[in-house]
């Protein structure tokens, strides 16, 4: 037959439960995990800071690499792993942080406390990070024009010389995408 196997991209919900193999791959019976499976797709991380760390830190060289190697004495398998990662989370625990019309009940303290849940070397594996408000159910609903206020929390100009460090001199400022208010609509 002259149809394709596969006919839309696969996407891939990830629970923050889910375990440093499920995301990688097995290696007893040599099976892939989440990251291969969205190969050409995307894998979804929502709640990204429920995730246990070093869970999410297994996720850095596969984003990197664009595949997974799983190497035991005899032999070794790659699997490819070549996906948009996204992730989502709430700006705190109460979800308030930053909001215009609710106060949140956070302290400052837990609120970075909460944020630092992800690490930084992972969240410099990612191309675009961006805030966005809460937008009320009604709006959504009545079809009206969502207007979202984001505001880049890394990969700005002012982070270029933090992020050429991290990246040992080869950070390309123009690989990332930086975003003005005004362009979002063009976008």
């Amino acid at each position: 037959s002259s149809s394709p196997l596969v006919t839309q991209r696969p996407f891939r919900s990830i629970h923050h439960t889910a375990s440093k193999i499920s995301l990688i791959g097995w290696w007893q019976k040599m099976s892939p995990g989440e990251i291969s499976h969205a190969h050409n797709g995307v894998l979804f991380l929502d709640e990204l800071p429920e995730f246990p760390r070093d869970v999410l830190d297994v996720l850095r060289q596969p984003i990197e690499d664009k595949c997974v190697t799983i190497s035991r004495a005899q032999w070794s398998i790659t699997f490819p792993a070549d996906c948009m990662v996204v992730g989502a989370m709430n700006p705190c625990i109460c979800w308030y942080y930053k909001d215009t019309e609710k106060i949140c009940t956070c302290s400052l303290q837990s609120v970075k406390k909460y944020q630092s849940r992800v690490s930084g070397p992972l969240l410099d594996r990612f191309d675009i990070i961006i805030d966005i408000n809460r937008q009320e159910i009604w709006s959504i609903k009545n079809d009206e024009k969502i207007s979202f206020y984001y505001e880049p929390r890394l990969h700005t100009y002012s982070d270029l010389p933090l992020l050429n460090s991290r990246q040992d001199g080869h950070y390309d400022p123009d690989f990332v995408l930086v975003y003005k208010n005004n362009d979002i609509s063009r976008y």
